[in-house]
């Protein structure tokens, strides 16, 4: 950057402050922020993960705030200072103080600034942090009038130090993809247009290339000098080759400024700054970090990163350390548990010097042993009582799971068949259906000796097949797995594989064709004393007497599948057992006893988060709310079922859905096509929650109306949800929320949907205005 001497403003306040040659894009809301802070503190510290923009922002908050220091804003550009030793004298040539009294530089600085008010910038201090914190601590102790402005990959770590983590800038709302000028409004896409019109004034963010540019800033972390760098790419390729190159980014993103800084001209040069100043050990962890995706628990550190010159017990401090160096992020859940996660790029560039350092086949291996561990646990888990928290734990761990099979598929099939039948339920229950789909069928191509693990494999892609509906692909799978158990020997897997035949023959309308199959298959797993079996088998058995027309026996049969599965405490089956009991009920006419087994359902899908178990429930509301002539409530409530449905690829329980949709043909005849499909398609809008509100609520239409609730006790809130219902009133995204609180944008999302649940409210709007009214907004931007 240029410098030079004075130089007067319009508050002739004197300043070294350089002109800038380009555009800032972005930032309002964080200069605000930053402008407030430095207002209430003396010293305050930029920081965050090279590239992010820490310098650029400091001196505009610096170049606004000049009015505020009569005596002047100062930079001291600290790059450049090898020897913290000359630090002192360096911020004496800043000031251009005359040393005519023997004085040393600190002595000379500290009487020349004592009674002035004036703004000091130091700008990248991270290689010479110990003594920035020393000369800052003893000028701000020494001139009361005083403020310091650092920026930093790490904290000065003295006392009174505010320190701002500077987030990456702001990626478009999910759902604008056709919507050219809100893309072009977003903090990154607007760098990307303006850093490509610099070196193609011709760019223009069109239908054609808008996807691209916004894949391109989001696979960039929102990072500025990333963006800028793909940018100025622009110049050669067009934009989809730019994001088809990204898989290398620290190879395509070059040929920056040739007057910045040599670390500010290529995103590798600035990594390579940020990972030449860790330690040793901080250097180990980094690189080995790199194996996880997503976040990761302190427990997976210290069992995948440890040995081979690491100590598991020396994990914590270092990962501390690493978050203070602004090389990885730290949060701590609601539970307590603390997960780390490193940015994409930051992970690219670790898994480059793991691959240098000969340790990624090892930590792939540790990394999948860890996972197939974990997989197996869970699966225990999910059969007993507490599948709701095995649930949560698997959706934290679902970006790290899915990269372990991704490796196991390639370089151990054993473990990868044992992790995709481990995780089968979880897939199911969370309706993550195709993706186990997708994985299933990658193990089975690969693994095709007709083995006990083949088999299994083969019984629970059967099992997937079947909730997608798929009758003919589930068929073929149980098939062949029922002809590996008999081989075998094992009763126990043919028990399950010919419940899974006689389910599919019930979704294929052929009710009588599935009595062999189940009948055989209940005795298998009477004899096996399986108890999961058995309740499958003694549902669909009941099914089957509720299409014949015999209550009685589909009623005598969903007692004893309820009995079985109420003993063993799973809260899936107990799920299952109810729907079934519902189903008897409303053959019955039993209304009370329908409308109390399906708020219970619905209350143990919720727990769960069962996109499937609560369609279910919904469609159940729909039926009996249709019996009450209540047409628009019903079809609002089979909508939302209709949705979820579709967002987990489930069609399972056919027959049933069928006969949903032939109970509620009544009301699209009473409502007529326009009404019926707009209160249909308001259902469809229903987040997972809303719809569940909505049908507990009995069906009271004012449920979806959007009220906003008054007098609400804000303390019905946690510290971090107001905090966070703040923020949302500010229009922050969930991704930047996450960023400004340090936490995982999924952790954001979950707060985000107790916030709603605590206060019955519906969307993110409703959120922005009870924030305002109980006037949160003010207090979280202080």
């Amino acid at each position: 950057m240029p410098k030079g001497g004075p130089i007067e403003t319009p508050f002739r306040a004197p300043s070294n402050l350089p002109g800038q040659l380009n555009k800032f894009v972005g930032r309002e809301h964080e200069m605000l922020q930053v402008r407030e802070l430095l207002g209430s503190t003396r010293l305050l510290t930029l920081t965050g993960a090279g590239g992010c923009g820490k310098t650029r922002l400091a001196l505009e908050v610096a170049g606004r705030a000049l009015h505020d220091y009569p005596d002047g804003v100062w930079l001291a550009e600290l790059a450049p200072v090898i020897d913290p030793t000359v630090l002192a004298q360096r911020l004496v040539d800043v000031f251009m103080v005359a040393n005519v009294s023997g004085r040393t530089p600190l002595e000379l600085l500290a009487e020349h600034l004592r009674t002035k008010r004036a703004l000091l910038l130091l700008d990248n201090c991270e290689h010479i942090v110990d003594a920035c914190a020393l000369v800052a601590q003893s000028l701000l102790e020494s001139c009361p009038a005083l403020n310091i402005v650092a920026t930093s990959r790490e904290t000065l770590t003295i006392p009174g130090e505010v320190i701002w983590r500077v987030p990456s800038l702001r990626l478009p709302e999910r759902g604008l993809e056709h919507d050219l000028p809100a893309l072009s409004a977003s903090e990154a896409v607007a760098l990307f247009i303006d850093r490509a019109r610099a070196v193609q004034p011709k760019f223009a963010l069109t239908a054609e290339n808008a996807e691209a540019v916004v894949q391109i800033c989001a696979r960039l972390d929102g990072i500025p000098l990333a963006i800028e760098l793909a940018a100025a790419r622009v110049r050669l390729i067009p934009v989809d080759q730019i994001r088809s190159r990204l898989n290398d980014r620290l190879g395509l993103l070059t040929a920056g400024s040739r007057t910045a800084l040599p670390r500010q001209q290529t995103l590798r040069a600035s990594i390579d700054w940020s990972y030449s100043l860790l330690t040793e050990i901080e250097q180990i962890l980094f690189r080995r970090l790199s194996v996880f995706a997503g976040s990761v628990a302190l427990d997976a550190v210290e069992r995948v990163c440890s040995g081979d010159g690491f100590e598991a017990t020396r994990a914590l401090d270092v990962l501390g350390r690493l978050a203070d160096k602004s090389v990885l992020i730290a949060e701590t859940e609601d539970s307590g548990v603390a997960r780390f996660w490193l940015l994409e790029t930051l992970r690219q560039y670790g898994r480059e010097r793991l691959v240098e350092a000969g340790e990624s086949e090892t930590m792939e291996r540790r990394h999948c042993d860890y996972y197939i561990a974990l997989s197996e646990a869970a699966q225990i888990g999910l059969n007993g009582t507490s599948q709701a928290a095995w649930l949560e734990r698997l959706d934290e761990e679902h970006d790290n799971l899915q990269r372990a099979l991704s490796w196991c598929v390639e370089h151990d099939l054993e473990i990868a068949q044992r992790m995709t039948v481990a995780l089968s339920d979880f897939w199911v229950e969370r309706g993550h259906t195709s993706e186990a789909r997708s994985w299933l069928g990658a193990v089975l191509q690969v693994a095709t000796n007709p083995s006990v693990a083949r088999a299994q494999s083969l019984m629970v892609a059967g099992n997937v097949a079947y909730h997608q509906a798929d009758y003919a692909a589930a068929r073929s799978y149980l098939e062949e797995s029922l002809a590996i158990w008999r081989h075998a020997g094992d009763r126990r897997g043919q028990g399950w594989s010919l419940v899974g035949l006689g389910a599919v023959a019930i979704g294929e309308g052929d009710a009588e064709k599935s009595l062999g199959p189940l009948r055989d298959g209940l005795s298998l797993c009477r004899e096996a004393e399986d108890a999961d079996g058995m309740s499958r088998a003694l549902f669909q058995l009941g099914m089957v007497a509720a299409m014949r027309g015999d209550v009685e026996e589909a009623d005598r049969l969903g007692v004893e599948g309820s009995a079985v599965s109420r003993r063993t405490g799973n809260a899936m089956a107990i799920s299952r057992a109810i729907h079934h009991s519902g189903v008897v009920a409303f053959l019955r006419h039993d209304r009370a006893a329908m409308r109390s087994l399906n708020e219970e359902g619905l209350m143990i899908s919720r727990n769960l988060r069962s996109p499937i178990g609560i369609a279910l429930g919904l469609e159940r509301s729909a039926v009996m709310a249709e019996t009450d002539q209540r047409h628009e409530t019903a079809l609002k409530l089979a909508g939302a079922a209709s949705a979820l449905r579709a967002a987990a690829h489930a069609g399972v329980g056919a027959p049933w859905t069928a006969a949903v949709a032939q109970l509620l043909e009544p009301a699209r005849q009473a409502l007529g096509a326009e009404v019926a499909d707009a209160s249909w398609n308001e259902g469809v809008r229903m987040t997972m929650e809303e719809a569940v509100t909505y049908a507990l609520s009995a069906g009271r239409e004012e449920v979806t109306k959007a009220k906003t609730p008054k007098g609400r006790d804000p303390f019905a809130l946690t510290r971090r949800e107001q905090a966070i219902a703040a923020l949302v009133a500010e229009g922050l995204t969930n991704r930047l929320i996450a960023e400004r609180l340090f936490v995982s944008k999924r952790t954001a999302e979950t707060h985000i949907q107790h916030i709603l649940n605590k206060l019955g409210l519906n969307s993110r709007a409703q959120i922005a205005v009870w924030a305002v009214r109980q006037q949160l907004v003010s207090t979280s931007q202080k």
